[in-house]
């Protein structure tokens, strides 16, 4: 059985949803995954460079467990959580202070494990990683 989102898109529930995103410049957190009470989302990224943001979602109580897929092509970017969020990455605090470097090419696997925190599992050809959050 569906359902409807807010703004009108039918989901199916035990599918999730997609969406499209471009990063935005580094240190500009305008670029945030939708808040979508969800389980499961596929977001593809595309991004004009390494250091460009890509924002999660504020990490809610309501949602612990959703996994949010993130997908690139040939160029990386930095994940990190919404400004001054206190939200963590890794247990690292992730919303500007640190960020988690994505290569090109990978999939971010991001899991919501608290109401205040996410871990992510870094997928590429050959390797799978997890990996905190620097200060670059």
């Amino acid at each position: 059985m569906a359902s409807t989102l807010g703004h009108g898109r039918s989901i199916r529930p035990e599918l999730g949803i997609t969406e499209a995103i471009t990063t935005a410049a580094n240190a500009v957190f305008t670029a945030q995954i939708a808040q979508d009470a969800v389980f499961s989302k596929v977001v593809t990224v595309t991004s004009g460079g390494a250091t460009e943001y890509l924002v999660l979602p504020k990490a809610v109580a309501e949602l612990i467990g959703r996994i949010i897929y993130i997908v690139n092509g040939a160029t990386g970017y930095e994940l990190v959580t919404p400004d001054a969020s206190g939200d963590t990455i890794n247990a690292v605090d992730g919303d500007g202070t640190n960020q988690l470097d994505c290569a090109a090419s990978t999939l971010q696997m991001c899991i919501q494990t608290t109401a205040t925190g996410w871990r992510v599992v870094s997928v590429a050809a050959s390797t799978i990683t997890v990996v905190a959050p620097d200060n670059d």
